[in-house]
């Protein structure tokens, strides 16, 4: 985001997500690696309230809990989009990688 915080956002038939497949839209999501803590996203956390929250998983993380965090951080700095591919070549989803360091 613009002013440096990142996390890392998933969403496929394996990861924590709805609908749980390859291709969205979806309407919630995994997120985890938070450089710092957003307290909307505790009660989506995967191992309890007393986990550390930069060094866990949130599973079904609704997706306006995301925008908003988006929004709150000054919005987008960079995004990288890139298709992961099984070994057929088909689409495993979508991964996005956002970071104010990769500029």
């Amino acid at each position: 985001m613009r002013d440096g915080f990142y996390f890392s956002v998933q969403a496929s038939e394996t990861h924590y997500c709805t609908p749980r497949v390859g291709r969205g839209p979806w309407t919630a999501v995994e997120v985890g690696y938070l450089s710092e803590r957003i307290e909307a996203m505790m009660e989506y956390i995967d191992v309890g309230p007393d986990s550390d929250p930069l060094d866990s998983i949130y599973g079904w993380v609704p997706i306006d809990i995301i925008e908003t965090a988006i929004e709150e951080h000054g919005g987008w700095r960079y995004v990288r989009n890139a298709f992961i591919e099984n070994y057929w070549g088909q689409s495993r989803g979508l991964r996005c990688e956002m970071t104010s360091n990769d500029i």
